[in-house]
C-alpha cells in the first residue's frame, strides 16, 4: 500500500537514474553505504529513495529519518522530496535539529526541563569566563578551555572521565572548569551546542524504553556527507539503527576535510566492521566536471593511503588543461588572477560562474585589493572583508592613535584590547579630572600619578600604555612602514592576544593582523615617499568600497572548506605553496597531510570547465618567505596541465602591466634590468631589508635568474634578482 492518498508513479523518475543511482534508490532493506564522487548527483539519490520508501509504501512520510549537517542542505532536500511526492516529511533535518526536538520530549530523564535553553557561543563564553574567575583563572582562557570542552563532548567524555582521557598533563584542570560549567549550564537549564548531541545520546544509551521508542519511530534511516560525522554523531546513528538496521549513508571518503572539528575519517571506512551486512556502491559517473579536471583529482588524492577508492568519470567533453601559473609574489598572483577574471568578462562569462579559493582567511586580504583595482565586483563569503575584521580594525586602532591621539573612537577601542584593567569607574574618574584641568583624557592619562581615586594598580597600566605610544611616535617614519606596523602589533600586546585566541580555534586571527603589515610593504612599493598618514587613507577609502549590491554579479572569494558543496564554471585555486597548502603543521603529521590532499581534491572538483592554479615564489608571511610549490602541483600529471610564469613564457609582466602602478613586481622590473645583469659570483650588493651580503653563487638568466647572496648576517638565502631590490655596490 501506498503512504499517500495521490502519491506520483516514480517509474518515470527512476529511469531518469543511471544504473548505481537506480540501485541505491531501490536496495531499501539493510545497511547501505554510497561512495559518492564529486558531482555525482548524491542529492538526487537521497531525495529520490525518501520518495520511493514513501511512495511505495514502505514507510509513511514521519517514519522517515534523513538527517545532513546543514539547514540549507535540509531545507534544500526537504524542498526536493515534497515536490516529488506532494506532501512534507517532517524528519529531514539536522544533527543538531533532530536531538533538540528529540530532547524536548526526554530532557527530563536526564534532569533538564523540556523547555531548556540552547546556548549560542557567546552565551556559553560568559558562562565559561564566569567559571574561570571562580577558580582564579583568567577570562582570556575562556576560549582555549571551551575548544578543549567541545573536543571532549564530541567524543562523549563526561567531566569526570577528562583527565584520563586529555593527552596533556598541563589541561587537567579543565576537566574540574568542565565540571563546573556542566553544574552552571544544568542550573540555567539549558544545553550548548556540542550539549545536543551528548545528552541526546546519553539519554538513549541510557533509558531502554526511551530508545526502543524511537527506534520504533524510524524504520528508516539516511545519512548525508556521512564523511563527517564525529564519534557521537555515531553512536547516535548506531543507536537509532540498532533495531531495524536499515541505514542509508552516503558520503565520499575523499572528501572528508573536517578532522580539525572532530570529524572521524573512520566512520566512513569502517562501516562495513559494525554493519558486516553492508551493501556498497559507488557512484563514480561525475554530471559537473571536464574529464581532465577529474583525471587531475583522481590523481592526487590517489597519493591516499586512507581511502576506499573510486574513478571518477564523464560522459561529457574532455575539456582543457587546468593552467598554472608561478608568480613572483602575492600582489602579481591578485594582479594575475583578477587580469584573467577581466578576461573572461570580456568572452561572456558571468562573475557569478567565477570562485577563488584559498586556503587561509589571511589570503585574502592581497586578492581583494587586486580586485578593487580592477572595480570587479566579488563577494566574500564566510566573513567580513578584511579591512573589516575585528583583529584587523584592532591594529588600525593603534595606528589611528600613533597618528592622531584625538581620535577618541581609536582610543576607545585600543583600551580594552587587549584588556588592561583599566575599568570604567577609573576611566570615569579620570575623565571628569581631564574636564576639570581642561586637558584630554589622553593628556590626562600622561599625569595620572596626579589623579586621587585611581588604584595603583590602574596606574601602573596607564602609565605602561603611555610609554608604549611614546615609543612607537619615536620610531614611526624611522623604521619601513611594515616593520612598524609589526612592531605596533607586539608592542600593544595584540599578537600575544591574538596568539592565545588561535591556540582554541584555530581562525588564524594573528595571521590576519600580520597581514596588515605585508599591506604596508605593498603601499610603500607603489609609493616610496608614502607615510603612515597617507597608509590609514588609503584604507580607509578601501573599507568604504564595500557597496556591492548582492544581487549583482560578482565573483566568489572564499576557503576551501567554504566551498564544499558548491560548483562554478571556473575555479581559480590560489597560494598553492609548501607551508601554506598544505599547511607547514600538517607536514610531520600522515593522518593530517592526507586531509589537505583530500582539501585540495575538493577545490578542483568544485570546477565545472576551467581550472587555474597559482603560487608565489615569495610570500609576505610573518615577513619575507620564500616558497616551494606545493607537493599537489607535482602530483597532478605533466600532460594535464599548462605551466606560466618566472620559468615559463612571459604573459603577465612586462608590457601588460609595466605601465601600471599595481603590482609592485611590474614597478620595480625597469629600475632593477641593469642591476640584475651585473650580478655575478662575488658581487657585493646591498638589500633593503637584509643589508649588505655577497652573491655566492647564481642560477638561470634573464627573468628567472636566482642568486644566493650570504648576509652580514651571516643569513644566506635564494633570491629572485628581478624581484630582490638588490643593489650593486662592487662588481
Amino acid at each position: 500500500m501506498s503512504f499517500l492518498t495521490d502519491a506520483k508513479p516514480m517509474v518515470d523518475l527512476l529511469d531518469s537514474l543511471n544504473p548505481p543511482q537506480k540501485e541505491a534508490v531501490l536496495t531499501t532493506e539493510g545497511p547501505v553505504l554510497v561512495l559518492a564522487g564529486a558531482g555525482s548527483g548524491k542529492t538526487r539519490v537521497l531525495t529520490f529513495r525518501i520518495a520511493h520508501l514513501i511512495s511505495s509504501g514502505l514507510a509513511p512520510p514521519h517514519g522517515v529519518l534523513a538527517m545532513t549537517f546543514t539547514n540549507k542542505a535540509a531545507g534544500e532536500m526537504k524542498e526536493r522530496v515534497k515536490k516529488l511526492l506532494g506532501v512534507s516529511v517532517p524528519w529531514v533535518t539536522t544533527f543538531h535539529s533532530f536531538c533538540a526536538r528529540m530532547l524536548r520530549d526526554e530532557a527530563p530523564a536526564i534532569g533538564y526541563p523540556s523547555g531548556f535553553s540552547i546556548y549560542d557561543e557567546e552565551d556559553s563564553q560568559s558562562v565559561i569566563k564566569k567559571v574561570l574567575n571562580s577558580f582564579g583563572r583568567e577570562s582570556k582562557e575562556a576560549g582555549r578551555v571551551l575548544a578543549k570542552i567541545s573536543d571532549a563532548k564530541s567524543e562523549l567524555i563526561e567531566p569526570e572521565e577528562f583527565a584520563r582521557w586529555t593527552k596533556s598533563p598541563m589541561d587537567r584542570w579543565v576537566g574540574e572548569v568542565y565540571r563546573s560549567y556542566q553544574k552552571e549550564l544544568l542550573a540555567a537549564g539549558a544545553m550548548d551546542f556540542d550539549d545536543l548531541l551528548m545528552k541526546a545520546h546519553q539519554v538513549l544509551a541510557n533509558n531502554p524504553d526511551i530508545l526502543a521508542r524511537w527506534q520504533g519511530r524510524f524504520g528508516y534511516i539516511l545519512v548525508d556527507e556521512y564523511q563527517d560525522t564525529n564519534f557521537a554523531q555515531y553512536r547516535l546513528l548506531k543507536l537509532l539503527a540498532g533495531r531495524h538496521r536499515n541505514l542509508f549513508v552516503v558520503g565520499d571518503d575523499d572528501q572528508s576535510i573536517y578532522g580539525w572539528r572532530g570529524a572521524r575519517l573512520s566512520n566512513i571506512l569502517d562501516f562495513e566492521k559494525d554493519f558486516p551486512e553492508t551493501k556498497i556502491i559507488r557512484l563514480e559517473q561525475n554530471y559537473r566536471s571536464t574529464q581532465t579536471i577529474l583525471s587531475a583529482a583522481s590523481a592526487v588524492v590517489a597519493k591516499n593511503r586512507l581511502r576506499k577508492g573510486k574513478s571518477l568519470w564523464t560522459s561529457g567533453e574532455t575539456g582543457e588543461q587546468l593552467f598554472c601559473y608561478q608568480a613572483a609574489d602575492e600582489a602579481e598572483e591578485g594582479f594575475f588572477i583578477s587580469q584573467e577574471v577581466e578576461q573572461l568578462t570580456k568572452k561572456g562569462v558571468s562573475l557569478s560562474q567565477v570562485a577563488v579559493l584559498y586556503r587561509t582567511n589571511a589570503q585574502s586580504r592581497a586578492l581583494e585589493d587586486a580586485f578593487r583595482y580592477r572595480a570587479l565586483p566579488y563577494i566574500l563569503v564566510g566573513g567580513v572583508r578584511f579591512y573589516q575584521r575585528k583583529e584587523v580594525k584592532d591594529l588600525l586602532a593603534y595606528l589611528k592613535f600613533i597618528e592622531n591621539q584625538a581620535d577618541l573612537v581609536a582610543f576607545e577601542r585600543l583600551l580594552s584590547v587587549p584588556a588592561r584593567g583599566i575599568g570604567k569607574e577609573s576611566l570615569k574618574k579620570i575623565t571628569e579630572w581631564a574636564n576639570a584641568h581642561n586637558m584630554s583624557v589622553w593628556d590626562a592619562f600622561k599625569k595620572v600619578s596626579e589623579i586621587e581615586g585611581v588604584s595603583t594598580k590602574t596606574k601602573n597600566a596607564i602609565a605602561g600604555l603611555v610609554k608604549f605610544f611614546e615609543q612607537m611616535d619615536g620610531l614611526k617614519g624611522r623604521l619601513p612602514l611594515n616593520e612598524f606596523i609589526l612592531r605596533v602589533l607586539e608592542g600593544s600586546g595584540l599578537a600575544e592576544m591574538l596568539a592565545e585566541e588561535d591556540k582554541a580555534d584555530q581562525k588564524g586571527r594573528l595571521e590576519n593582523a600580520q597581514e596588515l603589515g605585508a599591506a604596508g610593504y605593498e603601499f610603500l612599493e607603489r609609493n616610496p615617499e608614502g607615510t603612515l598618514s597617507d597608509f590609514l587613507g588609503e584604507v580607509a577609502l578601501l573599507t568604504d568600497l564595500d557597496r556591492w549590491d548582492p544581487t549583482t554579479s560578482a565573483v566568489t572569494l572564499m576557503t576551501l572548506h567554504q566551498a564544499k558543496g558548491l560548483e562554478f564554471e571556473t575555479v581559480f585555486l590560489a597560494g598553492l605553496e609548501e607551508g601554506l597548502f598544505p599547511l607547514s603543521r600538517t607536514l610531520s603529521d600522515p593522518a593530517e597531510l592526507e586531509e589537505e590532499r583530500r582539501l585540495f581534491y575538493v577545490g578542483l572538483t568544485r570546477a565545472k570547465k576551467k581550472v587555474s592554479l597559482s603560487f608565489c615564489s615569495r610570500r609576505h608571511r610573518f615577513g619575507e618567505t620564500f616558497n616551494l610549490p606545493s607537493r599537489f602541483l607535482e602530483e597532478i600529471p605533466a600532460d594535464l596541465v599548462k605551466r606560466e610564469g618566472l620559468a615559463y613564457p612571459e604573459k603577465y609582466r612586462g608590457q601588460s602591466i609595466a605601465d601600471k602602478p599595481y603590482p609592485r613586481a611590474a614597478n620595480r622590473a625597469r629600475s632593477e634590468d641593469s642591476a640584475s645583469t651585473r650580478l655575478r659570483t662575488g658581487s657585493q650588493i646591498l638589500h633593503p631589508t637584509f643589508g649588505q651580503g655577497q652573491v655566492l653563487g647564481t642560477e638561470g638568466e634573464g627573468e628567472a635568474l636566482r642568486v644566493w647572496v650570504r648576509f652580514s648576517s651571516g643569513e644566506t638565502k635564494k633570491l629572485f634578482a628581478k624581484y630582490a631590490s638588490l643593489k650593486v655596490i662592487r662588481d
